[in-house]
Order: structure tokens, then sequence, then C-alpha cells
């Protein structure tokens, strides 16, 4: 892949970043056996500002919709496989990124500094989820339901997070990124035509998901 700026990697490059660090230590604190369910909220909560805060300022430190972009790709499997692969799909479209479902997992397009928030947050919920989920008491349509429940939750307020960071930002600057983005996307997945990526709605997909779990199950809560 050339023209764009884009690295193809299991792991975006670079040196380890301060913030990054510090987001991944909050969700860690999130999924402590010891913390209350309030402490959970509030850890999430902060590393939802804290990553959504680090990519607008990423974005307009750039200054230019040319800023390098990453193609990273997740193999899933396991008899959940579905369920980690929509967390990761959804955390990666809550943070900007173009995500798009492949054989064997997901795929990730997007700036480098995003790309990179989005293997912290996904990696570091998804082990959430698997934590909370081995507890769940059900059959596995009951277990799907509690781990859909959590990622609709869970990237809602990422997308909270993200909408107050950027509505502090430039408009101009992060629509003409967005534009590039999705050019870009294009470029890479030409099968994936505009028609059909307008009407698939995965947000509203993982709404309905959370608003179903909430009225049947009534544990909807993160962790």
């Amino acid at each position: 892949m050339t023209g764009f700026g884009i690295t193809d990697e299991n792991t975006p490059k670079g040196p380890a970043n301060g913030i990054i660090a510090r987001i991944r230590a909050l969700l860690a604190k999130a999924a402590d056996d010891a913390a209350t369910d309030a402490e959970r909220d509030a850890f999430t909560a902060k590393a939802a500002d804290l990553s959504a805060k680090y990519g607008v300022d990423m974005a307009v430190a750039g200054g230019s919709a040319d800023d390098d972009m990453t193609l990273k790709e997740y193999e899933v499997d396991g008899d959940f496989a579905r369920q980690a692969a929509e967390l990761i799909y959804y955390v990666a479209q809550a943070l900007g990124c173009r995500p798009i479902i492949i054989l064997g997992g997901v795929a990730v397009l997007g700036y480098t500094a995003d790309v990179q928030r989005c293997d912290t947050l996904a990696t570091c919920l998804g082990l959430q989820m698997n934590h909370g989920a081995v507890r769940v008491d059900g059959p596995d349509a009951v277990v799907s339901g509690w781990m859909q429940g959590f990622t609709a939750m869970a990237c809602k307020r990422l997308r909270e997070a993200e909408a107050r960071a950027r509505s502090l930002a430039d408009p101009d600057l992060l629509a003409k990124r967005a534009a590039h983005l999705d050019e870009v996307f294009g470029e890479e997945f030409p099968h994936i035509s505009n028609e059909k990526r307008r009407n698939f709605n995965w947000a509203a997909y993982g709404q309905g998901a959370n608003a179903a779990r909430t009225a049947d199950i009534g544990q909807a809560r993160m962790g």
C-alpha cells in the first residue's frame, strides 16, 4: 500500500506514549475485581475522555488531512468470535476509524494515533468483557446478549466522549480528515460501496442491541 502514508502492520510503530499508558492504566483499574461499580464507571469514563482529548490533540497537532494512516488487522476466534469482532468494530468506529469485517477478524483503517487508541481500548475493553462474561449464568445466547450489551454501552460512552472533545476543535479540519480517510478507505476496499456503508448503520445496531439487552436481561452495566 503506497501513496497515502499507510502502514500495514500488527502494531503501530513509534515510541511508547504516556497518554496511551495512562488510558491503559485507568482501564486496568476499572477491570480490577476490588473496584466498586462506581469506581469502574469513573475509571472507564476518565479513560474515554482522556482518549478522546488525545485523539483531537493529535489531529490538531498534525494540522492537516495528510497525517500518516495505519491499516491494522485483528484475528479473532473462539466460541464468541463474532462478539469479539463487534467490540473491535464498534470501538474503531467510535474513534473515527474505518473498520471492516474480514475473514477471520476485523481490519481497521485510520490515522495512526486513532488506530493506536483503538488498539489500547479494544484490547482492554475486550479483557473486561471476557472477564465479565464468564460470570454470566446462562446458555450461550444469554452470554452473547450480555457481551452485546457491554459493547453497546462501552461504545456509546466512547462516542459521547469523542463528541465532547471534537466540539472544541476546528470542525473544518476534522471534516477534511474524515473525508480524506473515506477516500483512502475507498481505495483500499473498493468493493465496499459508499451506498452500502451508508445504509448499514452499525452504530444504530449497537444502540438497538443495548436497548434490547437492558429490557430483557437488565445487565447492561459494564463489568
